[in-house]
């Protein structure tokens, strides 16, 4: 299995993690490989010290899909990175991708996508570290999750799902989102300043956001267009209660397609969240993000 996990909103302001930027945790076992020209197209791969048979874990960290990299909030991500790599010999892929000021949607789940297809493969003969994504893929071949919070959460569900319809060489048994955004047809078409993640999807979506356009945009974003193809993958989805940015009932539409094709789904509110209810403490981060990788792992 592979887990692919990852932020949207870090860098919206949680007073939590301005206190811990200064902290570094050390993860043993880092290499770093490219994934294609761009700077922020880059991935870091933690091994852990015994591999043998060990699963993937990928992280894609969040920022509204225009802020954001995979070295924020270190102490917190590395937290239970090295509790997945020390602890249950879980590898773990974090990744950058481009963001909304080097080209707009499509272009962050091209990277997931892109990413997912070099793991594939186990090879990427122009990026400075070839090795890594043969180690990438042994890893894959022993278990698959993909996962993400906020931005990140929808790229892991969006960027599996088109990858999934393309590419039938890699499995992908579980997909963890945490509080990222399943429906946005509910932010486009109520422009109002009580849906806070609107302000955000107009500079990653488009300009343009007429009804024409909007009907366009949910065409190409929903994240029901492959669903019912995928009824074998389990998902993990973590909401909070008291989330400013994503309601909880964003899930509803989404979690009824699963039902409906019988999939196994999971659902928790998150209680400990910060920073408007949609950012995770290193301890809430560490139990809901540690926990499914091992229920997905079967560790």
């Amino acid at each position: 299995m592979f887990i692919f996990f990852s932020f949207l909103l870090t860098a919206c302001g949680s007073g939590a993690s301005s206190s811990m930027e200064s902290v570094t945790i050390s993860v043993p076992g880092l290499e770093t490989s490219n994934y294609g020209e761009h700077p922020l197209q880059e991935v870091d791969l933690y091994n852990p010290k015994n591999s043998n048979g060990s699963p993937l874990m990928i992280w894609i960290h969040g920022g509204g899909w225009k802020h954001g990299d995979k070295q924020n909030d270190s102490i917190r991500e590395e937290t239970f990175f090295k509790n997945l790599v020390e602890e249950h010999g879980i590898a773990v892929l974090n990744i950058n991708y481009r963001l909304a000021e080097a080209g707009r949607f499509p272009n962050s789940v091209q990277d997931v996508e892109q990413i997912l297809s070099l793991i594939s493969v186990g090879n990427c003969e122009n990026c400075k570290n070839p090795i890594l994504w043969k180690r990438a893929k042994e890893y894959a071949i022993n278990g698959l999750m993909v996962a993400g919070m906020s931005a990140g959460g929808y790229l892991a569900v969006k960027g599996s799902l088109d990858f999934l319809s393309k590419n039938d060489q890699l499995s992908i048994e579980c997909i963890n989102n945490v509080v990222g955004p399943l429906d946005f047809s509910r932010y486009v078409n109520h422009q109002s300043s009580d849906f806070l993640l609107y302000t955000y999807l107009k500079e990653y979506l488009s300009d343009d956001l007429s009804v024409e356009n909007i009907k366009k945009i949910n065409a190409e974003t929903t994240l029901l267009k492959y669903v019912d193809k995928y009824k074998n993958i389990k998902w993990y989805l973590n909401y909070s209660k008291n989330d400013l940015f994503v309601p909880f009932d964003d899930t509803i539409e989404f979690t009824n397609a699963l039902t409906k094709i019988g999939a196994k789904w999971e659902e928790v509110l998150v209680e400990e969240m910060v920073g408007g209810g949609h950012n995770m403490t290193i301890e809430t981060g560490t139990k809901f993000v540690v926990n499914s990788a091992k229920k997905c792992f079967n560790k």
